[in-house]
């Protein structure tokens, strides 16, 4: 079995913090944490009006081999960065609808499960081609 290191830490931080500056998210205050999170890889805080966000790491996470621990990081630095590039858009959306009188997404499972499909979709396309090309380190 194989454990998050100091070192897998510190690429973890330099790959959110590459997917935020390409998402266009430099000009947010942020803080990537490790944390022992039950029930979850990792995640994610924001305040749009503040534009602060937290993305934190599971680190009691255990893995199979250095390999699966590898693309564990690569691909939960891009999710979360990816939560916050949709998540934070589509709440300022929701926002706005709100604040027109336009009928507010009243059921929030679906507005969850529809922001997960669509970082689903980024995530998958996004991470499969950089580890193709064996972009980090």
């Amino acid at each position: 079995m194989s454990k998050i290191t100091k070192e897998d830490y510190k690429n973890f931080k330099k790959d959110c913090q590459y997917w935020l500056r390409e998402f266009g998210l430099q000009g947010w205050f942020q803080s990537i944490t490790k944390d022992g999170l039950d029930d979850c890889y990792g995640e994610v805080w924001w305040d749009n009006n503040k534009r602060v966000l937290e993305i934190s790491l599971n680190v009691k996470h255990e893995f199979k081999n250095e390999k699966e621990k590898k693309e564990f990081l690569k691909r939960t630095a891009v999710h979360e960065c990816l939560e916050v590039l949709v998540g934070s858009s589509l709440e300022r959306i929701m926002k706005e609808w709100k604040l027109m009188k336009y009928k507010p997404i009243e059921d929030e499972i679906i507005f969850e499960e529809e922001r997960h499909n669509i970082i689903r979709v980024l995530e998958n396309l996004l991470y499969n081609k950089e580890i193709k090309n064996e972009f980090f380190y």
